[in-house]
């Protein structure tokens, strides 16, 4: 083993000897380069060159096609001007106020909870509530229509939804079998 590398290595020996003269060659060229800078100044520009290196490889070497990026980089930068990114947030700022009042229109008066009550309602209390939000409007839920419900299919729960007439004598449910969501009707 240890005399196939060195037949490899006497028969790289010239390259190897090519090489240095490069090496050095290099060598003598960055020095005289150099030669007249402070060591500040030869840190700050490998640090610099370092920086665009980087950039440019990540630049160029992305699943992105060259010209989609240089459009995503102007338009981030435009996008970073002072005076189209006040425009960009007026604008912003305008629709989210309009979403706002569409969505909430209607709900003045009722109150946005944001937990559970210290004390429990009664029965009563739920039953009153329900029928306040029944009121909003009519929204057929058994199709899936109502985003972030949950239907826990407890018989109290199924009673109470039964009393305010969600269902109209049917009841809804939906299960999951094997990732999928299945929906199952029948009458109460």
């Amino acid at each position: 083993m240890a005399e196939v590398g060195a037949l490899l290595l006497k028969e790289a020996q010239p390259y190897l000897e090519i090489l240095k003269v490069y090496a050095e060659d290099l060598r003598i060229s960055i020095n005289t380069t150099c030669s007249g800078l402070e060591a500040w100044q030869i840190i700050a520009f490998t640090f610099g060159f370092t920086l665009l290196a980087v950039w440019l490889y990540d630049f160029l070497l992305q699943e992105d096609s060259l010209t989609t990026r240089v459009k995503k980089s102007f338009f981030k930068f435009m996008r970073s001007l002072p005076f189209v990114k006040a425009k960009i947030e007026k604008e912003m700022k305008g629709t989210i106020d309009s979403l706002e009042k569409t969505f909430n229109r209607g709900l003045e008066d009722f109150p946005y909870y944001e937990g559970l009550p210290q004390k429990g309602y009664t029965e009563k209390e739920v039953m009153e509530e329900l029928k306040r939000y029944k009121k909003l409007s009519h929204v057929n839920w058994s199709i899936g229509s109502c985003s972030g419900t949950v239907y826990s299919g407890e018989e109290s729960l199924t009673r109470y939804v039964c009393l305010c007439g969600f269902t109209q004598g049917t009841l809804y449910t939906t299960t999951t079998v094997y990732g999928v969501l299945v929906h199952q009707e029948g009458a109460i």
